[in-house]
């Protein structure tokens, strides 16, 4: 080999280790990124748990109705709060275990609307904005208020006040 040569050698060596060290440098700051983000991902991925519905009860459904139940029993409501989205059209399912009729009234979504004895009344209605509304459960008969509860109505993504 010649002395030219070998200087071209000599040359080429430092600036290809540097290229490698660079490239060696590179790829440990990727893989510091990524696990920082699986990391970030994890956390954000954490969920409520949700109760499972059958497929066929989720195709029985039309799209964007928001569905759910309230108990009735003893002549009172089994919760002290329901919560619901803003802007849905809401069936609400109204479970009466009692042998007795009611109705029911929330604030002004709802009219007094009758209960069915021993069986399930659906109570549709759209929600409007978020707010707060009371529920009552009337007599049948009269505008006696027997139970109350509180319906909050949060946007997407909102907490109940």
């Amino acid at each position: 080999m010649s002395e030219e040569q070998g200087r071209r050698r000599g040359r080429r060596g430092p600036w290809l280790n540097w290229m490698l060290l660079g490239t060696a440098l590179l790829a440990a700051v990727i893989l510091a990124v990524l696990a920082y983000r699986d990391d970030e991902a994890e956390v954000a991925t954490e969920r409520e748990d949700v109760p499972e519905i059958t497929p066929t009860a989720l195709a029985a459904l039309p799209g964007g109705v928001e569905e759910t139940a309230l108990t009735v029993q003893g002549g009172e409501f089994a919760v002290d709060e329901l919560v619901l989205q803003e802007g849905e059209p809401t069936e609400l399912d109204v479970v009466n275990s009692d042998g007795v009729p009611y109705r029911l009234r929330i604030g002004d979504l709802v009219t007094p609307t009758p209960i069915d004895a021993n069986g399930v009344t659906v109570v549709k209605f759209t929600t409007p904005v978020a707010s707060t509304y009371e529920g009552q459960l009337l007599a049948a008969e009269g505008d006696d208020v027997l139970d109350t509860l509180r319906v909050v109505i949060r946007s997407p993504g909102g907490v109940a006040s």
